[in-house]
């Protein structure tokens, strides 16, 4: 940690790092994260992969539970991606394009009735199936993988801040966004 800001590190070498945040799990609510990811431009080889999301607490990983990924996807690819993943072996998703080099606030909210995701403030998606919604309290879990165990290209994750809110118990108000799309997801990969 250094100038108030988090990162974390890729090297070309594949060593890198990634946090899970306890002790604000919760099951309802809204997370906020300002993030950027860039990589080294004099350097060659695969871009690491950035992941910020919402896992299951107290159940294994790959467990069938829901997880919510809110930020996703390779440093340098011009996209940002949202993905559910719930049972049984099913994803729901969407892609933005969007520049992750520079300072973007991604949000997710959660409540009984909806899984709403915000890029800058803005709904970019919304899923109200009942199968999607998570039912166990949640972690922010925050990580730069590196998708080979050789030739990456050295890049950084940087988070400024992140946040969460408790929502009301009362219904909240449903964003309007479109639904995301469905599909297949192995967990094993």
């Amino acid at each position: 940690m250094a100038g108030g800001l988090l990162t974390q590190t890729g090297t070309a070498a594949t060593v890198t790092a990634g946090m899970l945040l306890e002790g604000r799990d919760a099951r309802n609510g809204r997370w906020e994260v300002r993030a950027r990811a860039d990589q080294d431009p004099s350097s060659r080889g695969r871009p690491y992969h950035v992941v910020v999301a919402l896992i299951p607490v107290g159940v294994p990983y790959n467990s069938g539970e829901r997880d919510v990924d809110f930020l996703e996807g390779d440093i340098g690819q011009g996209s940002a991606f949202f993905f559910l993943h719930h049972p049984p072996n099913k994803q729901d998703y969407a892609q933005i394009p969007l520049d992750i080099a520079t300072w973007h606030t991604f949000a997710v909210e959660i409540t009984r009735g909806h899984v709403t995701w915000f890029v800058d403030g803005r709904p970019v998606v919304t899923d109200q199936r009942p199968e999607a919604i998570p039912s166990v309290p949640l972690a922010l879990n925050i990580q730069l993988d590196a998708n080979s165990d050789r030739g990456m290209r050295p890049g950084r994750l940087q988070i400024d801040w992140a946040r969460y809110y408790a929502l009301p118990s009362t219904e909240v108000p449903v964003p309007s966004a479109p639904a995301p799309v469905t599909g297949d997801y192995d967990p094993s990969s």
